[in-house]
C-alpha cells in the first residue's frame, strides 16, 4: 500500500501534475484575452460604421437643403458641387466599412438592388 502512494504523490507526478495545470491556465488566459481583444475591435467597427452612417446621412440632407437653396437663388452652383463632392467621399467611406462588415457582398456600385440587398443584411 506504501508503495501505490510513493508512485501517485512522488516528485515527478507532482512536478508533471503543476505543469499540466499551469498549461492549462495559461490556455485558458490566452483564450480570453484573444476573446477580449476580438470583441473590442468588433465594438470599435461597429462604432466606426454607424459615425459613417450619420455623416453619410447628414451629408445627403445638406445636399437636399443646397439644392432647395439653389433653387431659391440663395446658393451657388459651386456651393451645390461642394457637398456633391463631400458627399461622394462620405459614400465611399461608409461603404467602406460597410463591405468589412458584410462578408461576400458584392460591390455597392453595381446597382440599387446591390444597395437594398446591403441594407437588408445591416439590418438584420
Amino acid at each position: 500500500m506504501l508503495a501505490f502512494f510513493k508512485f501517485y504523490f512522488s516528485r515527478r507526478t507532482r512536478v508533471a501534475t503543476f505543469s499540466a495545470i499551469l498549461f492549462f491556465l495559461s490556455a485558458l488566459t490566452t483564450g480570453g484575452v484573444i476573446y477580449n481583444r476580438q470583441h473590442a475591435q468588433e465594438e470599435r467597427l461597429l462604432e466606426n460604421v454607424l459615425w459613417a452612417g450619420y455623416q453619410f446621412d447628414r451629408e445627403v440632407r445638406e445636399l437636399r437643403l443646397s439644392l432647395f437653396e439653389t433653387s431659391a437663388g440663395k446658393a451657388t452652383v459651386d456651393d451645390v458641387l461642394l457637398r456633391f463632392e463631400i458627399l461622394f467621399s462620405r459614400q465611399s467611406l461608409f461603404f467602406g466599412y460597410t463591405d468589412l462588415m458584410v462578408d461576400g457582398a458584392p460591390s455597392p456600385h453595381q446597382s440599387d438592388t446591390t444597395l437594398r440587398w446591403l441594407i437588408d443584411r445591416l439590418r438584420s
